[in-house]
């Protein structure tokens, strides 16, 4: 009946903390052998460290981005784009050589912009590299604070579990007891059934745990874009260091900066357009005749722009796209010193939370544990009292691990706000 379960109702199979996929190609027995062989020697345990870094290697969206920026490498040289080169023939019986026949002309023609649009069109292209590598920086910034992010759920989800099993443990000690008891007549009936329903209580949160770990593991499993086999191993939840708050240098301000010096690129590119462009040309005049000569030639020339409307219309366009970005930067810098000061609040409000539990609430926690386990031993409580009492010293400790949760991800979005 055993393997006929496993063979057909098992979704995945879970040895804590080691985690499998079900495979409809798996028989029974192979699970068995996976169970026993394969699952110890290849699952890899993955510290943060190596899933942040397994997610940077396979992330397609930040694969992407990166080759922007090679994208953009490769477009810096367009910055020195010239016309087509216009080549010519001529033939006007007017024009006559000295041997009186008309002359064959060939010519070449070439059209320059003023060399200044070429320096500001360079500054443009080397702005756009700027802005892609530091959109790959925040990307990569992004993609290492959603790992961490799931990466310390999965820490806070192991803790609490191990917690809950503990207590599963004691109360399934203390359920057979108080089987053993009520049939002793020590104990009332109703004393027997919230035994039982303490016990399936406790089995419930168990469950709904390991259902949050399945989806956190999911979650870090997606965006680590990771298919092979992986545990989290499991370490005691510990607080996130918060670093030094540097928000001029953080990627999302310095996104904005680079975009303003591309748009201030962009103006100096459409003011120079204004100059006239230079025309450069050469030609060679003569003819098959007897006394044929060659008559070489020069052109130089200006382009003037007399109808420059829509020229100013981009440059004033690209006043307004500066003044834009100039206001967005702005507005970043005070949004974020509000968001700041808000998450640093927070912050303080978990560490004081914290702090208050490894002042005493740690202790207390242990003693009532301990003094009400050996009260209803001694029969100095009842069932009911022993439970209330049970569950307010774990109520404190479950109420750390989640203010140590609360507080490593309000750290995180400090540390990664300002990077």
């Amino acid at each position: 009946p055993l393997l006929f379960e496993i063979f057909y109702n098992v979704t995945g199979l879970q040895l804590w903390p080691l985690r499998f996929k079900r495979s409809k190609a798996i028989s029974a027995s192979i699970i068995l052998l996976l169970i026993s062989f394969t699952s110890f020697g290849q699952t890899k345990e993955l510290s943060l460290e190596a899933a942040i870094e397994t997610a940077i290697e396979n992330n397609k969206e930040l694969n992407a981005y990166a080759l922007k920026v090679l994208e953009t490498e490769a477009l810096k040289p367009t910055a020195y784009t010239i016309d087509k080169t216009n080549l010519f023939y001529e033939y006007d019986q007017n024009n006559i050589a000295d041997n009186g026949y008309p002359l064959n002309v060939f010519g070449v023609e070439q059209n320059f912009s003023f060399p200044t649009v070429y320096s500001a069109q360079r500054k443009v292209n080397k702005q756009n590299v700027s802005i892609a590598e530091i959109t790959l920086l925040r990307k990569t910034q992004l993609l290492t604070k959603n790992i961490s992010q799931v990466y310390y759920e999965i820490q806070y989800l192991l803790n609490k579990q191990n917690i809950y099993l503990k207590i599963d443990s004691m109360y399934s000690r203390y359920s057979k007891s108080a089987s053993l008891r009520y049939e002793k007549g020590d104990i009332s009936y109703m004393d027997l059934l919230n035994a039982k329903a303490i016990q399936q209580k406790i089995n419930i949160d168990i469950n709904e745990l390991n259902y949050n770990l399945e989806i956190a593991y999911q979650k870090l499993e997606a965006i680590m874009q990771y298919d092979s086999a992986f545990v989290v191993p499991f370490e005691n939840l510990g607080l996130v260091p918060v670093l030094v708050s540097n928000i001029g240098s953080s990627t999302g301000l310095q996104m904005l900066i680079k975009e303003t010096e591309y748009q201030s690129a962009m103006l100096r590119v459409e003011r120079n357009r204004l100059i006239p462009d230079l025309k450069l040309g050469y030609f060679n005049g003569s003819n098959k005749y007897e006394g044929s000569e060659n008559y070489h030639g020069v052109q130089l020339g200006l382009a003037v722009p007399l109808f420059f409307g829509e020229q100013k219309a981009k440059i004033n366009a690209n006043k307004i796209a500066v003044d834009i970005r100039e206001n967005l930067q702005a507005h970043y810098v005070s949004t974020i010193n509000a968001k700041y000061s808000e998450l640093t609040f927070e912050l303080k409000k978990y560490q004081e939370s914290l702090d208050m539990y490894n002042n005493s609430g740690r202790e207390l926690s242990r003693e009532i544990i301990r003094s009400s386990q050996k009260s209803y031993e001694v029969g100095e409580i009842d069932f009911f009292q022993f439970v209330l009492s049970i569950e307010n010293g774990l109520t404190l400790t479950i109420d750390y691990l989640d203010n140590v949760a609360k507080y490593n991800q309000v750290a995180l979005e400090i540390n990664y706000l300002t990077k």
